[in-house]
């Protein structure tokens, strides 16, 4: 490999660097790190003059990829990476357990590089789009080769069409021009047409006969054992080995191709068999039945090329001129050599000449936000002064009647309801107000300002701030909140009693301040307080929803309704009339046709899935519920039902079907039908009459599920598309052992047969997924790997030495603008004529310094996080391996398992709480054989424990009465079956043999009979 040398050591081969290959080496990594791209780099090397390690010229971003990728240059060892094959030479990868080896040879760079390195691919690494199945090669891939160069032809898809290119056109060392796909196939049906006669009535015929002929003799196994013999040969001294070995690579090579191309062959002799005549043949033929009759093709251009055919023949089209050599191609690109650079111009950039980094300065910071401060507004600065000054005025002192011994972490939350710009001012009038407060108030330390916008109060949910804000008081950074007002709190009193109740128990309190109300939670009444004002928002509240729904039932009585959105189908108009969305309203009319031609729901949902029509929310794949909707909706017969859902809680927002709870309003004629009355009243009977006779069939309802594990909902994504994995049970039946309920968990996407783009997952029993948890706990407890990688994960989170400095120098800033802030302030409210771009520029200083200093601060929580995580981890693994129960631990998996992803293999890399993926070996293959040797011992020890309690039965105890004594085989098999009708060969292998192993049953020679014949009797 490029950088090291093979030699032996104490009779064994070794790696040794060779320098002049190690310093091309780090030149690559050190030029990645730079932010070279693969490609770049391979155009440069190529430059240069520098070759691969095989020798060649070219370099392609792949061979770049697989340097930086290589953990060799480490001085480490990963083995048994690939396995090949005896016979055939194929290479297959990560097919064995592979070993990795540390310290086995000297490295060329440090592993810091190769971490760095690993890290910026991982970053720059596209995210695919799921497009089908992966690994899929073009039928072509490998059989296409430039004239001009020499180098393979490579497919290009796009999303249109797909053009073809030679490696060497890439860095523009070759003048080829790439050939659309579709030009390609002309080409080769050119080829096909000089090869064989397509005026002849038998072409067809010969054609065929072509492919049955290399069909009937493609199996090399004789010859492969030939060839092995001779090599054998070869070795002892009785041949050229060289020669030899190379005859038989040559020979592996085309066998490979033929056996290779059997799968084209015979799909391209059953599609002969459907064709007509040979205009069929022309106009609907495919590159992939072409590929039946191909081994290969050089093109020099679209009219001049050479195709091989599978018969041995060649067919050349056009003229085919002299190649150039490769190496001639890239001698003309360049002639450059590599040599080291001058003295001013150093080597490397970010590594040393020992593969080290560099020691490099430190990057700033970018103040990456998840809540955002809103500072006052240039234009709107002198208003907002004015607020400010009018709300010190009516700011009531929040103090306590304890003395304070240290300033208070205040922290603020705001929030505003609508989007409307009026509430939008008022939203950033709150934020500016207790910036200043905050920040001018000696008794406090500012905290943070936690603001939602746009966000209703009756409820908790979507309020990510709020949730930021309770996590700060959690992890014990808060002291104090202020707040404008309990309904900006939340307008749900329960919500707000919880909250308060919450923070008032933690370790260390958390007292909330709301100004309008003059209410301090640490005062004894000030739940009883919060409870009536609270009670008072939240009545408001309801009565705002409640006013709502009565103005709309009342334009209901007249047969007015007003929607936001029409159903799927229509549209509304300006004027609040229902218009039919024409596209739309053909997929209905669709759906009822189909549900009238005898299709059942499910042949409705995969017809329009595949068929690529988008759900009503936009999906691609349709559900049952939607279709059903669909086709019982009054809508599309002209009417309209009103209220035939009620909100049942205004504050939660929940909504459930009106069951007379209030009047329904039934609007005949409201707006123009898509479907007739008189179809829509025959496909509701329809409906009905299915109901009915599924309803006969009387089948068995599952029983309570017990067995589902909840910890796994919403936990577990699939691995080829991402949509999480959903669960489901059913029977399987066990023969005369009854049915046992089988329980699995399978991907969303992979379930749904029908859809186009679906998913190549598998099910997986939901025992497989809690094994692989508990047997990876067992492993981590010795796994130094990981132990190191959760040390990793610290080192890079933990201040360093220069951020330590930054974070002291940035605290001493704070407390120094804070001072200016609060001096520039109070000038400006005092003064006639108010400056306020003095006190905007101070406050977005501040701002960005306590982003700052957060992040520091949430760096040093986070590390200390991973370290009391990885510490409670080890703690409970140690208690689980000495328990000798093998239950799942579900408290454990939800706390140290973020999610986990699951592939097809049966893969599973868990995203844990330590801030690291971790895995293992495992696959569901591996624990399918587990469950088929388990099962085939049961039956097993089933059948052992029926013969036993057969030898115990009235027959064999008669048998043995019977052998008493001596009796030949003959006298005890006809004795048997007076008994019990049983053949030879069984009564042997089920009852004699048995006999004869227990003991119970004695086979010889009579002592002084002349007989030869061995006789049986029971053995005293």
């Amino acid at each position: 490999m490029l950088g090291y040398d093979v030699v032996k050591v104490d009779g064994r081969n070794t790696l040794q660097i060779s320098e002049e290959g190690a310093v091309i080496v780090r030149r690559i990594f050190d030029w990645f790190l730079q932010g070279m791209t693969m490609a770049e780099i391979a155009r440069e090397l190529i430059n240069q003059g520098i070759k691969t390690s095989v020798g060649k010229d070219l370099w392609r971003g792949s061979t770049v990829k697989h340097i930086l990728t290589n953990v060799t240059y480490t001085g480490n060892k990963l083995t048994r990476v690939r396995t090949k094959d005896l016979f055939t030479n194929k290479t297959t990868k990560h097919m064995r357990d592979e070993i990795a080896i540390e310290n086995c040879h000297p490295p060329i760079i440090s592993m810091q590089v190769f971490e760095q390195t690993q890290k910026r691919l991982e970053e720059i690494k596209p995210k695919r789009k799921s497009t089908g199945p992966k690994g899929n090669k073009h039928s072509l891939s490998g059989r296409m080769t430039c004239h001009r160069c020499g180098y393979r032809l490579n497919n290009y898809p796009t999303r249109r069409v797909n053009y073809w290119k030679c490696q060497a056109s890439d860095i523009g060392a070759c003048d080829f021009t790439s050939i659309r796909e579709d030009r390609l196939r002309e080409i080769l049906l050119e080829g096909f047409k000089q090869k064989f006669d397509m005026t002849s009535n038998s072409v067809f015929d010969t054609a065929k006969k072509v492919l049955q002929k290399i069909n009937q003799k493609d199996h090399f196994e004789f010859h492969r054992l030939r060839w092995m013999a001779e090599l054998e040969l070869a070795k002892e001294g009785k041949g050229e080995l060289a020669k030899v070995e190379q005859a038989y690579k040559e020979f592996e090579q085309h066998i490979a191709r033929i056996e290779d191309d059997r799968i084209f062959r015979n799909q391209t002799l059953s599609w002969l068999e459907t064709v007509l005549n040979i205009e069929e043949f022309l106009e609907t033929i495919t590159i992939e039945q072409l590929r039946a009759w191909l081994m290969g093709a050089v093109i020099y251009s679209p009219d001049d090329y050479r195709i091989e055919w599978v018969d041995g023949t060649e067919t050349i089209v056009g003229e085919m001129p002299n190649n150039l050599q490769k190496e001639e191609i890239l001698e003309s690109q360049s002639n450059k050599k590599f040599q080291k650079q001058q003295e001013h111009e150093p080597l490397y950039q970010i590594i040393d000449a020992e593969g080290h980094l560099k020691e490099r300065s430190e990057e700033s910071m970018q103040a990456l936000m998840d809540r955002e401060v809103i500072k006052i507004e240039p234009k709107k600065g002198q208003s907002m002064l004015k607020t400010i000054e009018k709300n010190l005025r009516d700011h009531p002192s929040s103090t306590t009647n304890q003395p304070v011994t240290k300033p208070l972490r205040t922290a603020a939350y705001c929030r505003v309801s609508t989007d409307r710009e009026e509430q939008l001012t008022s939203y950033k009038t709150q934020v500016a107000y207790y910036t200043y407060l905050i920040l001018k108030d000696p008794r406090y330390e500012f905290a943070g300002i936690f603001a939602d916008e746009g966000i209703s109060g009756k409820s908790l949910k979507n309020r990510t701030d709020f949730k930021k804000l309770m996590d700060e008081c959690t992890r014990g950074n808060i002291d104090l909140i202020l707040c404008k007002s309990i309904s900006r709190f939340s307008r749900n009193t329960l919500e707000t009693l919880k909250a308060v109740r919450l923070l008032k128990s933690l370790p260390r309190p958390v007292h909330i301040y709301f100004e309008k109300e003059n209410i301090h939670t640490e005062d004894a009444d000030s739940e009883l307080l919060i409870t009536i004002f609270g009670s008072i928002a939240q009545e408001e509240s309801i009565n705002i929803g409640n006013s709502i729904a009565w103005g709309k039932r009342s334009m209901a009585k007249r047969g007015i309704i007003k929607v936001g959105n029409a159903n799927y189908g229509y549209r509304i108009g300006e004027k609040h009339q229902w218009i039919i969305h024409e596209e739309e309203a053909k997929v209905v009319r669709r759906i009822y046709a189909e549900l009238q031609a005898g299709k059942n729901y499910t042949q409705i949902i995969t017809g329009l899935t595949k068929d690529r029509i988008p759900s009503p929310k936009g999906k691609d794949v349709w559900s049952l519920s939607t279709v059903k909707g669909i086709l019982q909706n009054v809508v599309y017969k002209g009417d309209y039902l009103y209220q035939k859902y009620i909100t049942v809680d205004t504050l939660e927002e929940k909504t459930a079907p009106n069951e007379g709870e209030l009047p329904q309003y039934y609007i005949e004629g409201h707006h123009e039908p898509i479907i007739a009355p008189e179809e829509w009243e025959k496909v509701q009977s329809i409906i009905q009459k299915r109901s009915e006779a599924f309803k006969q069939l009387n089948y068995q309802k599952y029983s309570k599920d017990q067995h589902k594990n909840s910890s796994f909902t919403e936990n577990l994504y699939c691995g080829e598309c991402g949509n999480v994995l959903g669960y489901e049970r059913s029977l399987e039946r066990r023969g005369s052992n009854g049915t046992k309920e089988i329980n699995r968990w399978v991907c969303r996407l992979a379930e749904k047969y029908y859809a186009v783009n679906g998913c190549s997952s598998q099910r997986f029993h939901q025992d497989y997924l809690e094994k692989h948890f508990i047997n990876l706990l067992k492993r981590l407890e010795q796994d130094e790997t990981f132990q190191q990688e959760v040390e990793r994960v610290i080192a890079q989170t933990v201040l360093s030495a220069q951020e330590l400095k930054q974070e002291v120098e940035a605290q001493r800033r704070m407390e120094q603008l804070n001072q200016e802030l609060y001096e520039a302030v109070d000038e400006e409210l005092h003064k006639d004529g108010q400056d306020h771009q003095r006190v905007d520029a101070l406050s977005e200083k501040i701002v960005k310094l306590h982003q700052q200093l957060k992040d520091f601060s949430d760096r040093k929580k986070l590390a200390e996080h991973y370290r009391n995580e990885f510490k409670e981890l080890k703690k409970e693994i140690k208690k689980l391996n000495d328990e000798t129960s093998q239950s799942f631990p579900a408290d454990l998996f939800e706390r140290f398992v973020e999610q986990a992803t699951v592939y097809k293999d049966g893969k599973i890399v868990y995203h844990l709480s330590l801030g690291l993926e971790w895995s293992t070996d495992e696959r569901y293959e591996d624990y399918q054989k587990m469950i088929s040797l388990k099962r085939k011992a049961e039956r097993h020890a089933r059948r052992k424990e029926k013969q036993a309690e057969f030898l115990k039965g009235p027959e064999v105890i008669a048998l043995l009465e019977y052998c008493e004594e001596p009796r030949r085989w003959g006298e005890i098999l006809a004795f048997m079956n007076t008994k019990m009708t049983i053949s030879e060969s069984y009564f042997r292998k089920s009852i004699v043999l048995p006999l004869i192993e227990e003991g119970m049953l004695h086979k010889d020679f009579i002592p002084g009979s002349q007989s030869k014949r061995k006789y049986y009797m029971v053995k005293k």
